[in-house]
Protein backbone atom coordinates (compact mmCIF):
# COMPACT_ATOMS: atom_id res chain seq x y z
CA UNK A 1 0.00 0.00 0.00
CA UNK A 2 1.49 3.43 -0.45
CA UNK A 3 2.27 6.03 1.55
CA UNK A 4 0.60 9.55 2.17
CA UNK A 5 2.82 11.97 2.72
CA UNK A 6 0.85 14.96 4.63
CA UNK A 7 2.94 18.29 3.99
CA UNK A 8 2.74 22.01 4.48
CA UNK A 9 3.16 23.41 1.35
CA UNK A 10 3.29 27.87 1.42
CA UNK A 11 0.92 27.42 4.72
CA UNK A 12 -1.63 25.16 2.70
CA UNK A 13 -1.90 21.18 3.76
CA UNK A 14 -1.32 19.80 0.68
CA UNK A 15 -3.28 16.18 1.64
CA UNK A 16 -6.89 15.74 3.28
CA UNK A 17 -6.35 16.23 7.18
CA UNK A 18 -9.89 16.93 9.59
CA UNK A 19 -11.06 16.78 13.04
CA UNK A 20 -12.76 14.04 14.61
CA UNK A 21 -15.27 17.12 15.96
CA UNK A 22 -14.98 18.52 12.24
CA UNK A 23 -15.48 15.49 10.45
CA UNK A 24 -18.37 14.86 12.89
CA UNK A 25 -20.16 18.37 11.59
CA UNK A 26 -18.81 17.86 7.54
CA UNK A 27 -21.16 14.61 7.86
CA UNK A 28 -24.43 16.11 8.87
CA UNK A 29 -24.45 20.14 7.22
CA UNK A 30 -24.33 21.17 4.03
CA UNK A 31 -22.34 21.42 0.94
CA UNK A 32 -21.62 25.36 1.83
CA UNK A 33 -20.50 24.66 5.31
CA UNK A 34 -18.87 21.87 4.21
CA UNK A 35 -16.70 23.76 2.50
CA UNK A 36 -15.81 26.06 4.79
CA UNK A 37 -15.01 23.34 7.27
CA UNK A 38 -12.40 21.84 4.51
CA UNK A 39 -10.63 25.47 4.23
CA UNK A 40 -9.93 25.62 8.24
CA UNK A 41 -7.72 22.85 7.85
CA UNK A 42 -6.15 23.11 4.28
CA UNK A 43 -5.42 27.17 5.08
CA UNK A 44 -4.59 26.40 8.84
CA UNK A 45 -2.69 30.01 9.15
CA UNK A 46 -5.98 31.87 8.25
CA UNK A 47 -7.55 29.97 10.57
CA UNK A 48 -5.31 29.39 13.62
CA UNK A 49 -7.77 30.76 16.47
CA UNK A 50 -10.31 27.91 15.50
CA UNK A 51 -7.60 25.26 16.94
CA UNK A 52 -6.54 26.79 20.66
CA UNK A 53 -9.47 28.92 21.30
CA UNK A 54 -10.73 26.91 24.89
CA UNK A 55 -7.54 25.06 25.32
CA UNK A 56 -6.84 26.55 28.85
CA UNK A 57 -10.75 25.28 29.82
CA UNK A 58 -10.45 22.00 27.90
CA UNK A 59 -7.13 21.58 30.19
CA UNK A 60 -8.54 22.28 33.42
CA UNK A 61 -11.48 20.09 32.84
CA UNK A 62 -9.26 16.96 31.81
CA UNK A 63 -7.11 17.51 35.30
CA UNK A 64 -11.13 17.86 36.66
CA UNK A 65 -11.73 14.41 35.20
CA UNK A 66 -8.89 12.39 35.77
CA UNK A 67 -8.60 13.56 39.52
CA UNK A 68 -11.79 12.20 40.83
CA UNK A 69 -13.98 15.08 39.74
CA UNK A 70 -11.98 17.36 41.90
CA UNK A 71 -13.94 20.87 41.63
CA UNK A 72 -11.51 23.08 43.41
CA UNK A 73 -9.48 22.18 39.50
CA UNK A 74 -12.06 24.21 38.00
CA UNK A 75 -13.00 26.69 40.34
CA UNK A 76 -9.19 27.80 40.38
CA UNK A 77 -9.00 27.99 36.51
CA UNK A 78 -12.19 30.27 36.73
CA UNK A 79 -10.49 32.50 39.08
CA UNK A 80 -7.35 32.62 36.83
CA UNK A 81 -9.60 33.49 33.64
CA UNK A 82 -11.09 36.38 35.80
CA UNK A 83 -8.28 37.70 36.48
CA UNK A 84 -6.52 37.21 32.90
CA UNK A 85 -6.23 40.54 30.73
CA UNK A 86 -7.85 40.62 27.47
CA UNK A 87 -6.53 43.20 24.49
CA UNK A 88 -9.60 42.91 22.41
CA UNK A 89 -13.19 41.16 22.14
CA UNK A 90 -12.32 38.22 20.46
CA UNK A 91 -10.18 37.64 23.71
CA UNK A 92 -12.84 38.93 25.77
CA UNK A 93 -15.44 36.86 24.13
CA UNK A 94 -13.02 33.59 24.82
CA UNK A 95 -12.70 34.71 28.25
CA UNK A 96 -16.61 34.85 29.57
CA UNK A 97 -17.23 31.78 26.84
CA UNK A 98 -14.40 29.43 28.78
CA UNK A 99 -15.79 31.06 32.44
CA UNK A 100 -19.52 29.77 31.24
CA UNK A 101 -18.02 26.18 30.04
CA UNK A 102 -16.56 25.84 33.48
CA UNK A 103 -19.57 26.85 35.37
CA UNK A 104 -21.42 24.40 33.39
CA UNK A 105 -18.90 21.45 33.77
CA UNK A 106 -19.16 22.31 37.66
CA UNK A 107 -23.12 21.80 37.77
CA UNK A 108 -22.97 19.05 35.65
CA UNK A 109 -24.30 15.73 36.93
CA UNK A 110 -21.81 13.09 36.40
CA UNK A 111 -23.19 10.50 39.16
CA UNK A 112 -25.74 9.80 36.33
CA UNK A 113 -23.02 8.18 34.64
CA UNK A 114 -21.30 6.39 36.88
CA UNK A 115 -17.94 8.45 36.58
CA UNK A 116 -17.58 7.43 40.47
CA UNK A 117 -16.60 4.01 39.22
CA UNK A 118 -14.37 4.23 35.92
CA UNK A 119 -10.69 5.47 36.10
CA UNK A 120 -9.97 8.53 34.10
CA UNK A 121 -6.30 8.92 32.73
CA UNK A 122 -4.45 11.61 30.44
CA UNK A 123 -4.01 10.16 26.60
CA UNK A 124 -0.36 9.59 26.62
CA UNK A 125 -0.10 9.59 23.17
CA UNK A 126 -1.41 12.29 21.16
CA UNK A 127 0.57 11.49 17.82
CA UNK A 128 -1.57 8.68 17.49
CA UNK A 129 -3.25 9.28 13.99
CA UNK A 130 -6.31 7.23 12.47
CA UNK A 131 -6.76 7.26 8.42
CA UNK A 132 -9.84 6.74 6.79
CA UNK A 133 -10.12 6.68 2.88
CA UNK A 134 -7.20 8.89 2.35
CA UNK A 135 -7.95 11.10 5.63
CA UNK A 136 -6.10 11.83 8.20
CA UNK A 137 -8.22 12.35 11.04
CA UNK A 138 -6.75 13.82 14.19
CA UNK A 139 -8.66 12.24 16.83
CA UNK A 140 -6.50 12.69 20.26
CA UNK A 141 -8.84 11.93 22.71
CA UNK A 142 -8.76 14.19 25.58
CA UNK A 143 -9.30 11.61 28.16
CA UNK A 144 -8.99 7.58 28.11
CA UNK A 145 -11.65 5.62 30.30
CA UNK A 146 -11.23 2.55 31.92
CA UNK A 147 -13.55 0.06 34.08
CA UNK A 148 -12.40 -2.65 35.76
CA UNK A 149 -14.96 -5.87 36.63
CA UNK A 150 -14.29 -9.41 37.25
CA UNK A 151 -10.27 -9.11 35.83
CA UNK A 152 -11.55 -8.05 32.65
CA UNK A 153 -10.66 -4.10 31.44
CA UNK A 154 -12.93 -2.16 29.35
CA UNK A 155 -11.63 0.83 27.96
CA UNK A 156 -13.05 3.95 25.91
CA UNK A 157 -11.70 7.16 25.38
CA UNK A 158 -14.07 11.27 25.69
CA UNK A 159 -14.02 13.73 23.69
CA UNK A 160 -14.57 17.30 24.81
CA UNK A 161 -16.47 19.88 22.79
CA UNK A 162 -16.48 24.02 23.65
CA UNK A 163 -19.11 25.46 21.24
CA UNK A 164 -21.82 27.55 21.72
CA UNK A 165 -22.57 28.12 18.26
CA UNK A 166 -23.46 24.53 18.26
CA UNK A 167 -26.11 24.97 21.02
CA UNK A 168 -29.50 23.50 20.57
CA UNK A 169 -32.01 26.36 20.95
CA UNK A 170 -35.41 25.15 22.13
CA UNK A 171 -37.66 28.04 20.91
CA UNK A 172 -36.21 27.73 17.64
CA UNK A 173 -39.57 26.22 14.88
CA UNK A 174 -36.90 23.84 13.29
CA UNK A 175 -35.87 22.58 16.75
CA UNK A 176 -36.70 18.78 15.87
CA UNK A 177 -34.68 19.18 12.80
CA UNK A 178 -31.34 20.45 14.75
CA UNK A 179 -32.02 18.02 17.11
CA UNK A 180 -31.68 15.00 14.80
CA UNK A 181 -28.91 16.57 13.08
CA UNK A 182 -26.98 16.98 16.83
CA UNK A 183 -28.23 12.92 17.54
CA UNK A 184 -26.24 12.18 14.40
CA UNK A 185 -23.40 14.37 14.69
CA UNK A 186 -22.85 13.08 18.28
CA UNK A 187 -23.19 9.49 16.71
CA UNK A 188 -20.99 9.67 14.02
CA UNK A 189 -18.36 11.32 16.49
CA UNK A 190 -18.37 8.74 19.26
CA UNK A 191 -18.57 6.22 16.34
CA UNK A 192 -14.95 7.36 14.94
CA UNK A 193 -13.93 7.46 18.95
CA UNK A 194 -14.78 3.58 19.15
CA UNK A 195 -12.86 2.97 16.07
CA UNK A 196 -9.93 4.72 17.39
CA UNK A 197 -9.65 3.13 20.86
CA UNK A 198 -10.18 -0.17 18.98
CA UNK A 199 -6.99 0.35 16.94
CA UNK A 200 -4.76 1.13 19.78
CA UNK A 201 -6.42 -0.78 22.74
CA UNK A 202 -4.10 -3.23 24.10
CA UNK A 203 -4.49 -6.92 23.35
CA UNK A 204 -6.23 -7.50 27.57
CA UNK A 205 -8.59 -4.43 27.40
CA UNK A 206 -11.79 -4.53 25.71
CA UNK A 207 -13.68 -0.87 23.96
CA UNK A 208 -17.05 -0.68 25.66
CA UNK A 209 -19.30 1.23 23.60
CA UNK A 210 -20.87 3.14 26.64
CA UNK A 211 -17.58 4.43 27.31
CA UNK A 212 -16.67 6.08 24.13
CA UNK A 213 -18.67 9.55 25.01
CA UNK A 214 -18.39 13.28 23.45
CA UNK A 215 -19.07 15.49 26.01
CA UNK A 216 -20.50 18.94 24.75
CA UNK A 217 -20.73 20.94 27.39
CA UNK A 218 -23.16 24.21 26.16
CA UNK A 219 -25.67 21.43 25.56
CA UNK A 220 -25.58 19.50 28.50
CA UNK A 221 -24.96 16.07 26.75
CA UNK A 222 -22.50 13.59 27.45
CA UNK A 223 -23.04 11.24 24.27
CA UNK A 224 -21.87 7.33 24.05
CA UNK A 225 -21.03 5.79 21.43
CA UNK A 226 -24.05 3.45 19.66
CA UNK A 227 -23.41 -0.30 19.98
CA UNK A 228 -23.66 -0.85 16.55
CA UNK A 229 -21.59 1.33 14.08
CA UNK A 230 -21.61 -0.48 11.06
CA UNK A 231 -23.75 1.30 8.68
CA UNK A 232 -22.69 4.79 10.88
CA UNK A 233 -19.33 4.19 9.33
CA UNK A 234 -20.11 3.03 6.01
CA UNK A 235 -21.54 6.71 6.16
CA UNK A 236 -18.02 8.11 7.71
CA UNK A 237 -15.96 6.30 4.93
CA UNK A 238 -18.34 7.62 2.28
CA UNK A 239 -17.85 11.20 3.67
CA UNK A 240 -13.89 11.13 4.01
CA UNK A 241 -13.69 10.06 -0.34
CA UNK A 242 -15.70 12.52 -1.14
CA UNK A 243 -13.25 14.87 1.27
CA UNK A 244 -10.35 13.17 -0.48
CA UNK A 245 -11.83 13.98 -4.16
CA UNK A 246 -12.44 17.29 -3.66
CA UNK A 247 -9.64 18.57 -1.67
CA UNK A 248 -7.47 19.93 -4.31
CA UNK A 249 -10.56 21.50 -5.20
CA UNK A 250 -10.98 23.40 -2.18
Amino acid sequence: MSTIVYKKNNNIISSPVISINKLGEYLTTKPAKQRKILEQFKYPLENKFCYTRYNEAIAAIKQFLINNLDKTILEDCIQRLKLKEVNNSYQQTTKDSSIDALNKVLNFNFSNFRFNKYSIESNSNKKRKLYIKGVKISVNPDVIIKYNIRDKVFIGSMKIQISKSNKLNRESKNYNMDYNKYIECREYISSILKHFTENYSENNETVKSALCLTYDIFNDSLFPCPNSIKRRFQNIEAGCENISAIWDSI
